[in-house]
C-alpha cells in the first residue's frame, strides 16, 4: 500500500460519490485512517488524502471511533480532530438496556422465530454484564442474543440443507470481510460485503418458510451455551451460585487458621449478597480487615478471591504506593492535559477486564485522602467514574481494607489480670475506638463488617507451619521429588519462627531460610528423578541428604 494507491483509490471513491445526491458519509472507526509508526504514532497517511477530498467537494461527513482512540488522536495530531463537533456517546443506563433489549427479542421472534421470556432475558443481561466485560452495552447483549437464538433454531427446528448451507456460506464470508478488512484491501472487502449482503437477503426471504409458523422458547442453558461461544467458561447460574457458596466457610477455615470468627463473618455477609439481601447497586460486599501483622487478612483475601470467585481474582493494591496526592490518577487514568491520559488507571482497567474480582486495599491507613474519596464512590454507588468520564462497575465485585491500626497495644506488656484484658476481652473494642479517630464517619458508615482479627496462638502457628510444609511437599511432588521430615525438624522451625508480633510473617520467612534454602542446595547438586531426601535435625541445624 502506497502514497499514490491511496490517492488513486481515494479519488475514486469521491468520483462515485459525487454522482449521487443529498449524501453524508459516514467513518466508522475513523483511526482506520491513520497508520501507527514503530513508536505508536498516529500517522494521518490515507487522512490527508481524504480530508483534501473532502474539502474540495463539500460534502458533509461524520465519523466515530473510541475513547482511547480519539484520546490519542487528539494528542498526537490535534489538527485532524479540530472541526468536528464531539458527541460522547456512553452506554445506555440499565433502565434503557432492558428496553433495547426487549425491542430487539420482539425483532428476534417476528424474523427469526426464536421467543425470549423476560426471566431468560433478565438473564442475558446479567450474563452478558458479568462475563462479557470488554464489550459494551446494547452491542454485547444483541450479540448474546442472536448467537442463544441461532443455536436453538440449529437445535430444534429441522433445518432444510439449504438454509445450512446459506449459513455456512455467510459465515465463510464474513470471516473473509475481517481478514480483508485487517489486511486494508477495502476492494475485496467492498465486493465481499455485497455478497454477503445477497446471501443474507436469501436467509431473510425464506426463513419463514424453511422453519414453518413453529415459535422456539430460549432457555439460560442456550444463554450459557451461546456464552462458551466467548470463550467464557460457563456454569449456570444456579450451579454458579452453589458453587460459590456451598461450603464456603468451611473451605475458607482449612486455609485460613485461627480466624475462625473472622471467616464465618465474611462467608456469612456474602452468603446474604448472593441471594440478593443487599442493594444491587453497591458491591457485593465491603469489608475492613483489622489486625496486627501476619494474622491472616491478606491470607484471607487471597483464599476469597479463589473460593467464592473460583479462580484467582484478585487485584491487590499497596496503599502505600498511593501516598501522594498524584498518585491517585494511577488508579484511574490521567486528567486531560497531563501525561498518561487515555490510558487507563490500573485499578479501572484491571476491573473494566473482571467485574467479578476481589479488589484488596493494603494497609489503607497509608493512602492520600483522595483515594479514600475514590473508595466512598465505589463502596456506596458500585461503581467509578473515571478522568474520561467512564463509569467503571463494582456490582460484582467485593472490596476488603486492610489496616493494623492501633494493633500496637496487642504488643504493649501488661501485668496479670491486666494483659488478660487487653488480649482478650477489651482489644476488639480499643481498635474500634482507634479506627474512629483516623479513617472517616462516612468510610466506615459503608463497610458491610469490620473484622478484626486475632492474635495467633503457638498451635494455630504450628497447624499453619504443617500447611506450608504440605504445599512445599506437593509442589516437589510434581517435580518427582519425594521428602521426609522429622518432627524434631517441625518443632526446630517453630521454636525459630514463632512471634507474637509478626505472626505466620516471621513463621513463613524462618521456613524459607531455615529450610527451603537448604534443599535448594541439595537440589542443585543432585538434578537426576526421580530423587528422595529426608530432613532431620543434627546439633541444633537442618540437614537435607538424598536417600
Amino acid at each position: 500500500l502506497n502514497k499514490g494507491n491511496i490517492e488513486q483509490a481515494i479519488s475514486s471513491f469521491f468520483g462515485e460519490v459525487l454522482k449521487l445526491n443529498r449524501v453524508i458519509i459516514y467513518l466508522k472507526n475513523f483511526e482506520s485512517l491513520f497508520f501507527a509508526t514503530g513508536t505508536g504514532i498516529a500517522v494521518p497517511l490515507i487522512y490527508n488524502s481524504f480530508k483534501s477530498q473532502l474539502e474540495d467537494s463539500g460534502i458533509r461527513y461524520l465519523a466515530t471511533c473510541s475513547d482511547e482512540m480519539y484520546s490519542r488522536l487528539d494528542s498526537d495530531n490535534p489538527q485532524s480532530v479540530e472541526g468536528f463537533t464531539v458527541i460522547n456517546v456512553d452506554e445506555p443506563s440499565e433502565e434503557v438496556t432492558r428496553k433495547i433489549l426487549e425491542t430487539n427479542s420482539q425483532y428476534l421472534k417476528m424474523f427469526q422465530r426464536v421467543h425470549f421470556t423476560p426471566s431468560v432475558l433478565d438473564y442475558v443481561y446479567k450474563r452478558a454484564k458479568e462475563e462479557m466485560p470488554e464489550g459494551k452495552f446494547p452491542q454485547k447483549g444483541i450479540d448474546l442474543m442472536d448467537q442463544a437464538g441461532a443455536k436453538v433454531l440449529l437445535k430444534k427446528a429441522t433445518v432444510p440443507a439449504e438454509y445450512k448451507d446459506l449459513l455456512e456460506k455467510s459465515i465463510a464470508l464474513t470471516q473473509g470481510l475481517e481478514e480483508r478488512i485487517e489486511i486494508r484491501e477495502y476492494e475485496d472487502a467492498i465486493k465481499i460485503r455485497s455478497m454477503i449482503a445477497g446471501v443474507e437477503a436469501k436467509m431473510f426471504v425464506n426463513e419463514k418458510e424453511m422453519f414453518g409458523g413453529k415459535i422456539y422458547k430460549v432457555t439460560k442453558k442456550e444463554v450459557d451455551s451461546a456464552l462458551e461461544d466467548y470463550g467464557v467458561d460457563v456454569k449456570g447460574e444456579n450451579e454458579q451460585d452453589l458453587t460459590s457458596l456451598s461450603n464456603l466457610e468451611d473451605r475458607l477455615s482449612k486455609r485460613i487458621i485461627g480466624q475462625s470468627e473472622a471467616v464465618s463473618l465474611v462467608s456469612k455477609a456474602l452468603l446474604r449478597a448472593k441471594l440478593g439481601l443487599r442493594s444491587k447497586k453497591r458491591p457485593l460486599g465491603n469489608f475492613l480487615f483489622l489486625g496486627p501483622t501476619g494474622v491472616g487478612k491478606t491470607e484471607l483475601a487471597k483464599a476469597l478471591s479463589l473460593e467464592f470467585f473460583g479462580e484467582d481474582r484478585l487485584i491487590r493494591l499497596d496503599m502505600s504506593d498511593f501516598g501522594e496526592k498524584h498518585t491517585v490518577a494511577r488508579l484511574v487514568g490521567a486528567p486531560p492535559g497531563y501525561v498518561g491520559y487515555g490510558e487507563g488507571g490500573e485499578l479501572t482497567l484491571k476491573i473494566e477486564k473482571n467485574p467479578s474480582s476481589l479488589v484488596l486495599f493494603d494497609e489503607i491507613e497509608k493512602a492520600h485522602p483522595d483515594v479514600l474519596n475514590i473508595l466512598l464512590q465505589i463502596m456506596e454507588e458500585g461503581e467509578l467514574v473515571d478522568a474520561k468520564g467512564t463509569t467503571y462497575d463494582f456490582s460484582f465485585a467485593v472490596v476488603i481494607l486492610t489496616s493494623n491500626l492501633g494493633t500496637e497495644i496487642v504488643h504493649r506488656p501488661g501485668i496479670g489480670f491486666e494483659a488478660k484484658i487487653i488480649n482478650e476481652d477489651s482489644l476488639e473494642k480499643r481498635l474500634r475506638s482507634n479506627l474512629k479517630k483516623i479513617l472517616k464517619p462516612e468510610l466506615l458508615n459503608r463497610l458491610d463488617e469490620v473484622v478484626v482479627f486475632k492474635q495467633l496462638t503457638k498451635e494455630d502457628q504450628h497447624k499453619i507451619l504443617d500447611l506450608l510444609l504440605e504445599e512445599i511437599r506437593q509442589n516437589l511432588l510434581k517435580q518427582k521429588i519425594t521428602i521426609r521430615i522429622s518432627e524434631k525438624v517441625k518443632q526446630h522451625l517453630l521454636d525459630k519462627g514463632y512471634s507474637d508480633e509478626y505472626g505466620a510473617r516471621a513463621l513463613r520467612r524462618t521456613v524459607e531460610r531455615e529450610f527451603l534454602d537448604k534443599i535448594a542446595e541439595v537440589l542443585l547438586q543432585n538434578k537426576k528423578r526421580p530423587l528422595k531426601l529426608v530432613v532431620s535435625l543434627k546439633k541444633g541445624s537442618i540437614f537435607v541428604q538424598k536417600k
